[in-house]
């Protein structure tokens, strides 16, 4: 089996041998083969979300950043969830500069907009606009309707499993975004 790239594919368990030991390769036994699997297939569910984002906007012609910032927003509201422009700019990593030019540009498009809340109006939500789910449907529909046959497939308690496994993946992607190890000596 192929040794996949070390910051999915170099992990270590604490066996009951040793706390210290790890991973050694190649992989032996059923178990270790199929968390091989499941790490690349983790990968590669990585690099095929960024390619099908960069997809989306070059059908929109649009810079990857602003359809990043209008997916952030888009699913923000599906969630429920309000989002103001300096969230969004910690979200995507840019300046408050570089986030306000980028919401001009969605807003001119006629993709977001900005809503004043508020007694005094100085709160700022962002809002798709009502073109954006329409190119939203129009592109990620085919997507979906394939994703739900692959779904169907499955008995809920599967996809139960599948799904809280998913979402302990996510929590733990971003406890290490939130605490990432210490700085590398950038000298060597």
């Amino acid at each position: 089996m192929k040794r996949s790239w070390p910051m999915l594919g170099s992990f270590h368990r604490e066996s009951k041998r040793s706390s210290r030991r790890r991973r050694r390769w190649p992989v032996t036994g059923e178990r270790d083969a199929l968390e091989q699997q499941l790490l690349d297939s983790l990968r590669r569910h990585a690099v095929d979300y960024e390619s099908l984002r960069r997809a989306f906007a070059a059908w929109l012609a649009l810079h990857p950043t602003d359809a990043k910032a209008l997916a952030e927003i888009a699913n923000h509201e599906v969630l429920g969830r309000q989002l103001t422009p300096a969230q969004l700019a910690r979200s995507i990593h840019l300046s408050a500069g570089a986030t306000s030019n980028l919401l001009n540009r969605l807003e001119h498009a006629g993709y977001v907009r900005r809503v004043r809340e508020g007694r005094d109006g100085r709160k700022v939500l962002l809002h798709t606009g009502g073109q954006a789910a329409a190119v939203a449907h129009e592109f990620f529909d085919p997507l979906s309707a394939r994703l739900i046959e692959v779904m169907d497939r499955y008995p809920v308690e599967q996809l139960r499993q599948i799904a809280g496994f998913l979402h302990e993946v996510h929590t733990t992607l971003r406890a290490v975004i939130a605490d990432p190890p210490a700085a590398r000596d950038s000298t060597v």
